[in-house]
């Protein structure tokens, strides 16, 4: 059972997420496209190294420090290389798809015509094609590109930019967040937040958001919905 707001807040009728943050859950997948390339110099990567050197630098990972932490040689450029490729091919690869129960999140507010968008940091190609693959324009999902260089503001103008695309103020938009830095960015564009933590952010600080929610089904989101009256 998800938490929720003490006070009921005005029924928004949209809502945002990132496409490669939430949809696809991309935290996961980096720490083991990571792990992997350290893995082959013969380094094991821990998690706590992870949030540390990664989750901590939303706009671009520290592996300068990460590498130094693990008495590394190799050249952190070497590396941001790789670890791009790695997350390409993860991203591109045919089996990629939504979760079924965010998937189910989507049909459910499609129905009650509510309007959906997705923001990415992803290029052009890389991101209409993954889109494509998750079948997000049947889902009526708008996807924005936002330049990748916004993320050290915390994520802000990516909220209030997929909100524009929506025609709709940040305050009348629902946005679901899968980490502290998208979270802050979703407050300070002013959204209606709900945490989505998977297993790599769990441990960070949520405060101020509506809710959080551990397991993103159609159940859990309407039960929260439900209570605040959107």
């Amino acid at each position: 059972m998800p938490s929720v707001p003490a006070s009921p807040s005005p029924a928004p009728a949209s809502l945002i997420f990132e496409l490669e943050g939430l949809a696809v859950r991309g935290i996961p997948a980096r720490f083991d496209v990571l792990q992997s390339l350290l893995g082959d110099q013969g380094f094991r990567l821990g998690a706590g190294t992870f949030a540390r050197h990664v989750l901590s630098h939303p706009a671009q990972p520290d592996l300068a420090g990460l590498l130094a932490d693990l008495g590394s040689s190799l050249k952190p450029d070497t590396l941001a290389r790789d670890l791009g490729q790695g997350m390409e091919m993860w991203l591109r690869a045919p089996d990629r798809a939504l979760d079924p129960g965010f998937r189910g999140v989507l049909e459910s507010l499609r129905a009650r015509e509510w309007t959906l968008a997705a923001y990415t940091f992803l290029d052009e190609d890389l991101a209409n094609d993954l889109a494509a693959r998750l079948g997000l324009a049947e889902l009526g999902v708008t996807v924005v590109p936002v330049a990748p260089s916004k993320a050290k503001f915390l994520y802000d103008d990516a909220w209030e930019a997929a909100a524009d695309a929506l025609g709709q103020s940040p305050t009348r938009c629902w946005g679901i967040a899968h980490d502290q830095a998208s979270v802050q960015g979703a407050l300070g564009a002013g959204l209606l937040v709900i945490a989505a933590p998977d297993k790599l952010t769990a441990f960070q600080d949520y405060s101020g958001v509506d809710a959080v929610i551990e397991n993103l089904t159609p159940k859990a989101v309407e039960e929260l919905f439900a209570a605040v009256g959107a």
